[in-house]
C-alpha cells in the first residue's frame, strides 16, 4: 500500500441559526489549521448485555449504542482578516470558534469584540476533511457542536497559536464532498514588541511565553425526543486561567511571592499586531496569581512561572478584539 508523505486537511467551523442543524460551512468558514486536526467519537450510553439469564458463560451481544458524539481538536495561527471588519460579512478566522467557546460576538464601529457570556451562547456545525492515500477526501462533520477547550498560546517572536477542542452531535462521515477552502491571506502577527503583555503596574520584564485558556465543561442533553438520544451539549461551568514565564529577577524588581501572598487582582492586557486589520487584543479585568511562584531552569536562565484565575468580578473577563 503507498504511504502518503503529505496529506491535505481541511476544517470549516460555521455558527448554527438552528442548533443542531447543519449550517453547511462554505469556504469562507474554513480555519487554516498548522498541523492534522485529530478525531475522536464516542456514545454517551452503552448498551452491554451483561447479566442475561442466558444458560451460557459468554455474554451476550451488546444492544447498540446511543447518544453517540463527535469531537475534533485542532490548531491554528491566528490572524485578522486585513479588510475592514463590518459585523456581518467580513469576521475574524476565529469567529465562529470563539461563540462556540461561550464568547458573545460584537462588531463595534471598526473592530469585533467577544466577550465571555453566561447565555446565549453559540452552538456551531463543523467539517473536517482529510486526504486518503488515494487522493479522495473522506469528509467527517459534527454539528450542534461547542468548545470545552481554548487555549491561547503567545511566543516570543512567534504567530498566536490556538487550540481548540470541539464536541457535538456525531454525524455519519461519508466519501467525497471536499470544499476548496477560502483563507485569510493575512501573515500572522508575531508576539512582540513595546508592552505586547501587561500585568498591572508590575515590572514583568522579558517574557517568554505567555498562556490564556478557557475550560468548559459539557455535559450531554440527554432525551428521548431527540434524535438518537442526543440534543446537543451545554456548557455548566468556565474556567479562565493564565500562565506568563518571564525571566526571573530581583525581588526588588518584581516581588512574585507577595503578588501571590496578597491575591491582587490586577488588569492582564496582551496586544499583538500593528498592521491594518490584522491585530488582536486579549484582556481581563481581574487577574489574580494564584499558583505559588515558581522558577524554572533554561540552560541556566532562570524564568518565573506566575499562573493564576482570570475572575469573573471585572466589565470583562475574558475579552478578545479584533481591531482596525
Amino acid at each position: 500500500m503507498p504511504v502518503l508523505t503529505r496529506s491535505l486537511a481541511a476544517c470549516f467551523v460555521k455558527v448554527e441559526t438552528t442548533e443542531g442543524t447543519d449550517a453547511v460551512p462554505a469556504a469562507g468558514d474554513a480555519v487554516q489549521l498548522i498541523e492534522h486536526a485529530t478525531f475522536a467519537w464516542g456514545a454517551e450510553i452503552l448498551n452491554p448485555q451483561t447479566d442475561l439469564e442466558n444458560q451460557l458463560l459468554d455474554e451476550a451481544f451488546p444492544v447498540a449504542p446511543a447518544a453517540k458524539w463527535g469531537e475534533a481538536t485542532g490548531k491554528i495561527w491566528i490572524r485578522g482578516a486585513g479588510s475592514a471588519y463590518n459585523g456581518t460579512t467580513i469576521f475574524p478566522e476565529v469567529h465562529a470558534i470563539l461563540q462556540a467557546a461561550g464568547l458573545s460576538a460584537t462588531f463595534n464601529a471598526t473592530k469585533e469584540d467577544y466577550d465571555t457570556a453566561s447565555t446565549g451562547t453559540k452552538s456551531v456545525t463543523c467539517y473536517v476533511f482529510r486526504e486518503t492515500d488515494t487522493g479522495a477526501f473522506v469528509k467527517y462533520p459534527i454539528v450542534g457542536a461547542r468548545a470545552s477547550r481554548l487555549v491561547f498560546t503567545f511566543s516570543a517572536g512567534k504567530p498566536i497559536e490556538l487550540e481548540f477542542t470541539l464536541r457535538g452531535i456525531f454525524v455519519q462521515p461519508l466519501d467525497g464532498g471536499f470544499i476548496t477552502p477560502t483563507y485569510q491571506t493575512q501573515v500572522p502577527p508575531p508576539f512582540l514588541g513595546a508592552a505586547s503583555l501587561t500585568l498591572g503596574a508590575l515590572a514583568l520584564g522579558n517574557i517568554r511565553t505567555a498562556m490564556v485558556a478557557l475550560e468548559m465543561p459539557l455535559r450531554p442533553q440527554l432525551s428521548g425526543n431527540a434524535t438518537d438520544a442526543l440534543a446537543g451539549y451545554k456548557p455548566v461551568h468556565r474556567k479562565a486561567a493564565f500562565d506568563i514565564r518571564p525571566e526571573g529577577a530581583r525581588i526588588a524588581d518584581y516581588d512574585a511571592f507577595t503578588q501571590w501572598k496578597t491575591a491582587p487582582q490586577n488588569a492582564l492586557t496582551i496586544n499583538v499586531g500593528t498592521g491594518a486589520n490584522n491585530k488582536m487584543s486579549l484582556t481581563a479585568d481581574k487577574a489574580t496569581i494564584f499558583d505559588a511562584p515558581t522558577y524554572e531552569d533554561d540552560g541556566g536562565l532562570w524564568l518565573h512561572k506566575l499562573s493564576g484565575l482570570l475572575t469573573p468580578e471585572g466589565t470583562n473577563r475574558v475579552h478578545v478584539s479584533f481591531g482596525a
